[in-house]
């Protein structure tokens, strides 16, 4: 079962009929939401969920680790879901992701903000001291997919991160590349660069043996981004 019609729902759409699992992919996805009736929704949404036997897929964020973010109403309430899971619920697998990567039409995402604003020439703010981790959608569900099929992780959280930390200034070069347009922007001494420990989340791709290239995260916006290019 799949609830949600977002990037991420739509990547394990091959659960859409599978009785044992609940992927619960709707809920907030700005991490500068602030109304309260948006963080009410996607609470009362995951409510009927606990109670099942099925296992409960819940998508929450590596923004936890974000010192800048530590305060915010997004992360109080992604705490509380995470631990309200925990408590609650039969069988879960609680997975923080870093910012996802694919296509997808919403406007709040980081990538999408500033490839559109770079794209249409309007200026924005750039944080000169922030950094990010990237992931391919396609990667996520992979490895998520994987954990699930064979069992490997029952009621636990597991940190997912390809590679390090990529500073905004970074993506935003490589923006420029893709839409070959010269970004607008007024550089703001703010943000963090924070790890996350994804060792757990490491040391299963490496006995998978998969490998990932230095360049990672610039192929990834490569592999979206490029082709949008076309049909913007």
């Amino acid at each position: 079962m799949i609830v949600g019609r977002g990037l991420i729902a739509g990547a394990f759409s091959r659960y859409e009929h599978d009785t044992n699992v609940v992927i619960f992919a709707s809920g907030v996805s700005n991490s500068r939401e602030s109304d309260p009736t948006a963080f009410q929704r996607e609470k009362d949404l995951l409510m009927p969920y606990l109670g099942r036997k099925e296992l409960l897929v819940y998508f929450s964020s590596c923004s936890l680790f974000d010192p800048s973010l530590k305060n915010s109403p997004y992360i109080t309430h992604k705490k509380e879901l995470e631990l309200l899971i925990s408590e609650r619920a039969a069988s879960y697998l609680i997975v923080r992701l870093p910012i996802v990567v694919g296509r997808s039409d919403n406007p709040n995402t980081l990538i999408n903000f500033l490839y559109h604003q770079i794209l249409e020439k309007k200026r924005f703010q750039l944080y000169s001291r922030a950094c990010r981790y990237l992931m391919d959608i396609d990667d996520a569900a992979r490895w998520v997919s994987h954990i699930i099929d064979n069992n490997l992780l029952r009621n636990q959280v597991i940190n997912m991160c390809i590679g390090e930390t990529v500073p905004i200034r970074d993506v935003v070069m490589s923006l420029e590349k893709i839409t070959g347009k010269p970004a607008e922007y007024d550089e703001v001494n703010k943000g963090e660069c924070y790890r996350v420990d994804c060792d757990v989340f490491n040391r299963l791709t490496q006995t998978e043996g998969a490998v990932y290239p230095e360049d990672y995260f610039d192929r990834v916006l490569r592999k979206y981004l490029a082709t949008e290019r076309v049909r913007t």
